[in-house]
This record gives structure tokens, C-alpha cells and sequence, in this order.
């Protein structure tokens, strides 16, 4: 997977948004411009320890798009933080992000490839909120 595809950018829904402390968060923050709010259309779910974004279902989920500095660098990093090829159930995909008024951006975002028997829908699809309830 290169940087390009993404555009140098990245949608964020979970734990690496703006207000979480993290491994994650701290390389995001010292690597990537924020860009703005965005939406993507899938199911957000609570996995226990995280979020999870299924791109599957009928609503959307809530996030924060970012511009990489260093793509393929920062993707590397990011990659490795949610653990994309290291046997783990993330996968990085393209997703069109509805950006508002019509505008939409293709970006990376983290995409669950498992299964979410178990887990809760969070069907208002902004985990910040959901944290925060």
C-alpha cells in the first residue's frame, strides 16, 4: 500500500481523534495537519478496548481527516500502531469521506476485516460522543 492512493490523507473515527491520549495519537499530532470533520458511510461499533468501522449498514460514522506530512512514513507508523499486517482484523482501505455540502475526500481510514458478534453498535457513529455519554 503506498500514500498516494489515500491522498497523503487519513480519516481517524476512534481513539487516534482529538482528545485521546495515545501512542497513536502523539504520532498523529506530531505527523499530520488537521483538515476537518468528516463522515463515512458504514457501522461503528464498540469492540471494548476500541472502536471498530465496519464498512457495511445504512449509516455513517463520524471522524476527523488529517493530511500526512510524510505519507508513506506516517502510514508505515500508523499501520504498525493498529497492527495492518501483523495478523491483526484491521485492514487500511480508501474511503470516500462526506466532508459536507456535498464535498467528499478519499482518504485511508482503518476498516475491521472481523467479526462484530459481541460488540455494540454505536448507532449515532461518533465514538467521542459515545466515549463522553
Amino acid at each position: 500500500m503506498t500514500g498516494e492512493v489515500g491522498g497523503g490523507l487519513v480519516f481517524v473515527y476512534g481513539t487516534l481523534r482529538e482528545g485521546f491520549a495515545n501512542r497513536g495519537r502523539k504520532v498523529l499530532s506530531n505527523g499530520a495537519d488537521f483538515v476537518g470533520v468528516g463522515r463515512v458511510l458504514g457501522s461503528l461499533y464498540d469492540a471494548g478496548a476500541f472502536p471498530v468501522l465496519v464498512l457495511e449498514g445504512s449509516g455513517s460514522v463520524v471522524g476527523e481527516v488529517y493530511r500526512l506530512r510524510r505519507p508513506h512514513v506516517m502510514l508505515e507508523r500508523l499501520d504498525r500502531y493498529e497492527g495492518v499486517g501483523l495478523g491483526g482484523l484491521f485492514d487500511r482501505r480508501v474511503v470516500s469521506v462526506g466532508m459536507g455540502e456535498g464535498d467528499a475526500l478519499d482518504a485511508w481510514a482503518y476498516v475491521w476485516m472481523g467479526p462484530v458478534e459481541g460488540f455494540h453498535r454505536v448507532s449515532w457513529g461518533d465514538f467521542v460522543a459515545y466515549v463522553d455519554a
